[in-house]
């Protein structure tokens, strides 16, 4: 199994499927369990249904999800390093990255830090956007 070992002794798992196509980072659905193992629970699962012909799929499991595991630091930022670093790991120098669920929220974050590195970033079903119950006025956005 492939790890990429950070800095700060968290071991970041990762997969790669097909090669020399365009390469996609996938960030996985599942809140911080964002993990590899949640794109079977989605309706879209670029894993099964994007041609491996025409794009390198390239997936992580986020830090203390599935088989990664270290300590979660400073938040967001630490999560948009380990990303970025695999990318670097791997050789990627631009990507399109795809996300779903919090996927897009670790997705602006990248965006903000490196937006060089991607050519264009799809974001399904991100989470964030409706009334929550400890809310007492509707938000407007």
């Amino acid at each position: 199994m492939p790890f990429l070992t950070r800095p700060d002794g968290a071991t970041i798992y990762y997969e790669v499927k097909g090669a020399g196509g365009v390469p996609v980072l996938l960030i996985s659905p599942g809140g911080m369990g964002s993990s590899i193992e949640k794109w079977d629970m989605m309706p879209f699962n670029p894993w099964k249904q994007l041609p491996t012909d025409q794009f390198t799929l390239i997936g992580m499991d986020q830090r203390n999800a599935g088989k990664s595991s270290g300590p979660i630091g400073e938040g967001w930022d630490t999560y948009s390093q380990d990303q970025l670093a695999l990318l670097e790991h791997l050789d990627i120098e631009k990507c399109i990255s795809f996300g779903s669920c919090i996927g897009p929220s670790y997705q602006f974050n990248l965006l903000k830090h490196a937006p060089e590195k991607f050519i264009a970033a799809v974001m399904l079903q991100p989470i964030g956007l409706s009334t929550h119950t400890t809310e007492e006025e509707k938000w407007e956005g």
